[in-house]
């Protein structure tokens, strides 16, 4: 399970791993063709300290389903300063706190 994943693992190779792989979304080679899609469009990052003009932009393939793959680049939409890792709730348990007693 996803959620396992992220859990289960150190907090460094959490975030970068699944914001930035080139093959996202993973494992759906079979939707595009063979083809890998690539870096994810929204939250995905360019190299870090790039010098080549190449390396500061991402790409994802767009397969078109004609047999014919697009390669389409674009700059960073999202940019990242800093990280945290924030405790977020569920409405369930929110719920349900406020259905607790008050001490």
């Amino acid at each position: 399970m996803y959620i396992e994943t992220i859990y289960n693992n150190p907090a460094k190779s959490k975030f970068p791993g699944w914001t930035n792989p080139d093959a996202f979304p993973a494992d759906k080679t079979d939707l595009t063709d063979g083809m890998n899609p690539r870096q994810d469009v929204i939250i995905g990052q360019s190299a870090k300290g790039a010098i080549e003009e190449d390396d500061k932009l991402l790409y994802t393939c767009v397969y078109d389903g004609n047999k014919v793959h697009n390669k389409v680049t674009f700059e960073p939409f999202v940019q990242f300063n800093g990280g945290n890792y924030l405790f977020t709730p569920s409405l369930k348990l929110l719920g349900d706190l406020s259905m607790a007693p008050a001490l």
